[in-house]
């Protein structure tokens, strides 16, 4: 969550949300965001710091032809570190927000099962980032 806000104290939200693909063009995506729930847009008066706007992390749902196997949650940094680093599932998906962005630090997570990768082995797991300012500019008073 502190990528998409100013302050660690602004309380921050959370959403997933399916992607459909284009018929014919493969799996699904999963997209979570995450971003203040303020989103009061040129908030800081002068600062170069942003609090407005969604970062993003999507990637391609597993489908029946995938070979990886995709897990992703938003929750808390411990949580989600813990359950990487004793190869566990990533926690539920935290439904528990909004809250301030240091109250548990919510992260957006995403863990890839490749299994067993040999030479030559075509796997892939696509991911991408983005941050969306939604607002980028006031123009004469008009939000563009």
């Amino acid at each position: 969550g502190q990528t998409a806000v100013a302050y660690e104290t602004q309380v921050v939200a959370w959403n997933e949300y399916t992607v459909p693909a284009a018929e014919g063009e493969g799996s699904d995506l999963l997209a979570l965001r995450i971003g203040s729930k303020a989103q009061e847009f040129n908030s800081a008066h002068g600062s170069d710091l942003i609090n407005w706007g969604y970062f993003y992390a999507v990637a391609e749902k597993e489908g029946a032809e995938k070979q990886v196997l995709m897990n992703a949650t938003a929750n808390s940094d411990v949580s989600c570190r813990s359950s990487f680093a004793q190869d566990k599932p990533l926690p539920e998906y935290d439904t528990s927000g909004p809250r301030a962005c240091n109250d548990r630090w919510p992260v957006l997570a995403f863990k890839f099962d490749m299994g067993s990768v040999t030479r030559g082995d075509t796997r892939k797991a696509r991911m991408a980032l983005g941050y969306d300012l939604v607002v980028g500019m006031q123009y004469f008073g008009e939000k563009l």
